[in-house]
């Protein structure tokens, strides 16, 4: 279709927006993202990332796909191998109390841990974006 649109003289919007309706790369174009509120908070409510005109930029998503690399370095070099399990339970949604039981850790030390975590992830995050 978008090279239909081509062939008749459409106009490079026209085309754009055909061959964005045409579901090639349906996948990147919604996405889980983990985010932080304006006070550096982490916010566990997921963000549906849906359809917006930033998200088709190329740009965007290369950048994206940086920071998350950036990030990954980050948190291999930058937390313990507890605090990285412990991550790992977080992004499964496991609550203190679980992660507690399934690790066999008194649930205060978990908190404690995650409260480690937040930090470091947020001078991650504080770091990343002034640079």
């Amino acid at each position: 279709m978008g090279e239909k649109a081509t062939k008749i003289g459409a106009t490079p919007l026209i085309t754009t927006i055909i061959n964005s309706n045409s579901g090639k790369n349906k996948i990147l174009n919604y996405a889980f993202s983990i985010s932080f509120d304006k006070d550096g908070e982490y916010n566990k409510e997921y963000q549906f990332a849906g359809v917006t005109e930033n998200y088709y930029n190329p740009e965007t998503i290369y950048l994206e796909k940086e920071r998350y690399n950036a990030l990954m370095k980050y948190v291999e070099s930058h937390l313990s191998e507890m605090e990285k399990e412990l991550l790992e339970y977080i992004f499964l949604e496991m609550t203190y109390i679980e992660i507690a039981k399934k690790t066999g850790r008194l649930p205060k030390s978990v908190d404690n841990a995650i409260q480690r975590i937040r930090k470091k992830l947020r001078l991650f995050f504080i770091e990343y974006d002034i640079h």
